[in-house]
């Protein structure tokens, strides 16, 4: 299902990873590409554009251009739509692009301004453009009347609530004579509300800094409100914990180690110690010069430096006893700290016990619900209540436990993924590994076909996994898998 850019039909493709692949049915050879734009791509990292291999067979040539880690900006329009800032920094990395481009020996022409050939990375700013460098391009319509026309296709997808303000922005290159590179990144900066951002043929077109109040300035909490009684309330909870501690572990019968860390005095003793011990075993090993007393005292100067260390790190240990502390101590902080408080945040309502069961009251209510159903009739139609019609047209059907969930496709475009706060689906998915957006079913010409839609553990089809973005037609029957979840396809 190839369609045509530049006279070039285009498919997805895998190859050790997803490509966009651009060829000629009736073949394209060097002569129809630019030797000095293909020794630039091939010899540059070249930012903003997709990364492009150039593969000849049979001196027939194909273009793959890498898409790894990249999403199509068509289908993040359809399912996430803009904001301002997002359409902003798309725009002024685009128009960025095109004004650093003449530094490679790259023409604005050679650009693919649509956004099925547009795709955006990690951020908004981070978008990657397709460039074919063919010899003869045709210059209808300019480059200049493209990005119009990308910029006009956006505008659409921009939310309604921020649409105007960025057509008000917009507005301002009605008055000038003649649009320009120059004049659309302006009109972005001031959308972007920045003036001081620039191209940068190095790296990646930042995120303009918005200023934010300094915290000093902030208004502080009125502290002096809730200091008292919280430093009360803290002081009790402490001294509560320490003697209930004592009181509830000796009841418990439960005992933990702990580690207390040692006071620097103590660390200094503990050093003076140390170097003690260590001179009386060398000088016992000076009065007795033999390989076995030699082992002996370096094992014991090992043994006492590594107990010095974990004294330092972890402290001396400790057995306490410990049990159920914690509605004890509740109990006591409240009544300590402030009893009108207590009662407020301690007060639940008691448990109430369950009625026991009545067999005397159920037998006796039981005829006002139950009725005995008569057979004066038995030629009479039983009447089963509505009839469920099954749904017609399009659907998928998914097994859950045994029974089957109908999900109809009511329009052209039926999108599939776990969705997101931004990211609208026609049908949420909760399965661990389903992307926000995972697959498309869309309407076409010859029937419906199924596409992924750059997921992380890909879609699979009837056993085989699908290429990125490529569409495969869809029959009555077909699976559908989506990680461990399986859909069936029905007409």
């Amino acid at each position: 299902m190839a369609q045509e850019v530049f006279g070039l039909r285009y498919e997805f493709v895998y190859r050790h990873g997803h490509y966009m692949k651009l060829y000629n049915e009736t073949g394209l050879n060097s002569n129809d590409l630019s030797s000095l734009q293909v020794k630039m791509l091939e010899t540059n990292t070249i930012p903003n554009l997709l990364p492009v291999e150039i593969q000849e067979l049979d001196f027939d040539i194909s273009l793959y251009y890498n898409l790894s880690a990249k999403r199509m900006l068509a289908h993040i329009l359809k399912v996430e739509g803009l904001t301002k800032q997002h359409f902003a920094q798309c725009l002024f990395s685009i128009v960025c692009t095109l004004e650093t481009s003449k530094n490679y020996m790259l023409v604005e022409s050679g650009f693919v301004l649509h956004k099925n050939f547009i795709f955006v990375g990690n951020d908004w700013s981070n978008v990657s453009l397709t460039y074919v460098p063919l010899k003869n391009l045709s210059e209808e319509p300019p480059f200049i009347t493209s990005l119009e026309m990308l910029m006009n296709q956006l505008l659409l997808f921009v939310k309604e609530e921020e649409r105007d303000a960025v057509k008000a922005v917009l507005n301002h290159r009605e008055s000038q004579s003649q649009l320009s590179i120059q004049t659309y990144k302006e009109l972005l900066l001031m959308l972007m509300g920045s003036e001081t951002i620039h191209c940068d043929s190095a790296s990646t077109v930042q995120t303009p800094i918005i200023e934010v109040e300094p915290i000093e300035t902030l208004p502080k909490p009125h502290s002096h409100h809730l200091g008292s009684s919280w430093q009360t309330l803290r002081t009790a909870q402490e001294e509560a914990w320490s003697k209930l501690k004592e009181q509830e572990g000796e009841k418990a019968g439960g005992s933990t180690l702990t580690f207390k860390p040692i006071h620097p005095t103590t660390n200094l003793a503990v050093i003076g110690l140390l170097v003690l011990l260590c001179a009386f075993l060398w000088q016992n090993y000076l009065t007795d010069l033999s390989n076995s007393t030699l082992q002996m005292t370096c094992g014991v100067t090992i043994l006492l430096i590594d107990g010095w260390f974990v004294l330092r790190n972890l402290g001396y240990p400790s057995f306490k006893r410990v049990g159920k502390l914690q509605p004890m101590m509740n109990e006591t902080v409240s009544k300590q700290a402030n009893p009108t408080i207590s009662s407020q945040l301690l007060e639940t309502e008691p448990e109430q016990d369950e009625d026991p069961f009545d067999a005397q009251s159920y037998y006796r209510n039981l005829p006002r619900q139950t009725t005995l159903l008569t057979y004066n009739q038995p030629d009479q139609t039983v009447f089963l209540g509505e009839a469920k019609l099954q749904p017609q047209g399009p659907r998928i059907e998914e097994s859950i436990n045994g029974k089957i969930k109908v999900i109809s496709i009511p329009g052209e475009h039926f999108t599939i993924g776990r969705g997101g706060a931004n990211v609208k689906v026609d049908y949420a998915m909760e399965e661990a590994g389903v992307s926000r957006s995972h697959a498309e079913i869309k309407k076409t010409d010859q029937g419906y076909a199924i596409q992924d839609t750059g997921s992380t553990n890909g879609t699979y089809l009837n056993g085989e996994a699908l290429v990125t973005y490529q569409s495969y037609p869809l029959k009555d029957g077909d699976e559908i898998r989506i990680v461990k979840v399986e859909l069936a396809f029905r007409i």
